[in-house]
């Protein structure tokens, strides 16, 4: 469950992903919208209990046998798939800077459940020298590194 809070803890935006795929560290390769009231409404207690404001990220595990949702994370940081939220127009981060300059934003509906993402990692090994790399370096940071 990830989202922003305005300063009463009320949740400007929540946003819920069930990871399909992951890397050997648990980060999310794919993933789909899932709508969970159940995980919504601990969400929301959670972040009233810890008077939180700011972007969040409550990780839970659900135990397949009997149901119940266990919190295993709290990240005061919005998620590394926070783009995929923002590709659908659900701007979560945008939203913060908004709330942070003053600015009026709008409870954030979730996407449609069942929305997908999956984030593609590209490997490439050679030496600094080769020109190929250096240009894949400069496209990654959209800066040249040689003239």
């Amino acid at each position: 469950l990830s989202g922003a809070c305005r300063e009463n803890s009320e949740p400007a935006a929540l946003l819920s992903i069930r990871k399909v795929r992951t890397t050997g560290l648990g980060k999310a390769t794919a993933a789909v919208t899932v709508h969970d009231a159940e995980l919504e409404e601990i969400g929301r207690r959670i972040l009233d209990d810890l008077d939180w404001r700011g972007p969040f990220e409550l990780e839970f595990l659900k135990d397949t046998a009997n149901g119940r949702l266990y919190l295993i994370e709290i990240n005061a940081r919005f998620p590394a798939w926070i783009s995929f939220s923002q590709a659908l127009g659900f701007d979560v981060a945008g939203d913060l800077v908004r709330m942070a300059l003053g600015e009026e934003t709008p409870f954030r509906k979730a996407p449609p459940a069942g929305t997908h993402f999956t984030r593609a990692f590209q490997r490439d090994i050679g030496q600094l020298t080769e020109r190929r790399v250096m240009d894949a370096l400069a496209a990654a940071t959209r800066e040249p590194l040689i003239p």
